[in-house]
């Protein structure tokens, strides 16, 4: 496949993105403050992976900075939205394979699902759990340790698969709005 250039939307005249996923500075002329003339060459630009894997990078335009997600680039230059959905998705599962070829535009439901299918998460509660998982009490030990693995770095999904309990359980704990006398049993 060749390589196609588009302006990236919204900075048109300042950056352009590939069909492979680069993303470039636009060979242009600014106006400094003093009314001189200063000519900016173009230049592709690097990327860092983001802690989810995902590739970002920032622009920066008349001194004001905006970061942005590769794969989201590409996919608004080159891939029509006409059911404007909210998510891009990397059909492959690899974040960092960011070629038009590999993305499309998915509702939060699609790419969710997507990610079951095809193995990246696997921590998921059915539907059928839903009542039992509503209905589940911590106990005073199972609280201690609940607390214990979210200060040492659990994340919401993880405590929630771990102690299956919903999320509104685990917000409402961490809010301190239920089990409030085991918050004040515990050590300040």
């Amino acid at each position: 496949m060749s390589e196609v250039w588009k302006d990236v939307v919204n900075y048109e005249g300042y950056y352009q993105v590939s069909n492979t996923g680069k993303i470039r500075s636009v060979t242009r002329v600014a106006i400094r403050a003093n009314g001189r003339e200063h000519p900016i060459n173009g230049r592709e630009l690097r990327f860092k992976a983001d802690a989810k894997g995902y590739f970002r990078g920032a622009y920066c335009v008349n001194k004001k900075m905006w970061t942005y997600k590769v794969h989201r680039e590409v996919a608004k230059a080159f891939i029509p939205n006409p059911e404007n959905k909210a998510t891009v998705n990397h059909r492959d599962g690899n974040k960092q394979n960011n070629n038009v070829d590999n993305l499309e535009w998915n509702t939060f439901a699609e790419n969710l699902k997507h990610s079951f299918d095809t193995g990246l998460q696997d921590n998921f509660i059915g539907a059928s759990k839903i009542r039992q998982i509503k209905k589940r009490k911590l106990t005073p030990e199972m609280f201690t340790e609940f607390v214990d693995d979210r200060e040492s770095g659990f994340t919401h999904r993880r405590l929630q698969a771990k102690y299956a309990i919903d999320r509104k359980t685990i917000y409402s704990i961490l809010k301190k709005d239920t089990y409030k006398d085991l918050w004040n049993l515990r050590k300040p």
